[in-house]
């Protein structure tokens, strides 16, 4: 019986916290990412910080661009990392891909823990371009039709990552 319940609560960390995530999906609006927030799986503060630090190794093992988790204390920490082709845009019918470094900050709470998303830089190929977030949006708010088809796009792509992270610290 015992080995059953030891089986079964990473299968309910996982439901759950995919569940939630999927009510939480993030959008990108001019003052960038929301945070979501998570039920918090029973380890203790340094063994979710290892499980991040596995996560990041994992999830950028492919990736030639670094990563690293940094300003740890004992409610949080930060994780910083490369998603190549996170977004594109069309202009005059070429289709330009980007990478960008993002920053997940989590925040540690008693049973809960949130994640925040910024997108730091936005880089072609390999050159840091000028490019922010913010340069999607018209003063009044709504999205530049120049990049009608960034915002989606990189919403999916940060939502992957959240989902990715979650799942990860749910089921290991």
């Amino acid at each position: 019986m015992k080995n059953v319940m030891l089986r079964i609560i990473p299968i309910y960390f996982l439901l759950v916290s995919t569940s939630l995530l999927a009510q939480q999906e993030l959008s990108l609006s001019p003052s960038g990412y929301g945070s979501v927030t998570v039920p918090k799986p029973m380890k203790t503060t340094e063994k979710i910080i290892e499980t991040a630090k596995s996560w990041v190794a994992n999830f950028n093992q492919t990736i030639d661009y670094p990563y690293e988790v940094y300003d740890i204390t004992s409610d949080g920490f930060k994780i910083d990392g490369h998603k190549p082709n996170a977004f594109y845009y069309r202009n005059r019918g070429e289709a330009f891909y980007h990478r960008v470094k993002y920053t997940l900050n989590v925040q540690l709470r008693e049973t809960t823990y949130s994640i925040r998303v910024s997108i730091p830089e936005i880089y072609t190929s390999d050159v840091l371009t000028e490019l922010r977030v913010a340069d999607f949006f018209a003063p009044d708010g709504r999205v530049k039709d120049d990049y009608i088809d960034a915002k989606p796009s990189l919403d999916k792509s940060v939502n992957s990552i959240i989902r990715s992270f979650t799942d990860f610290m749910a089921t290991y």
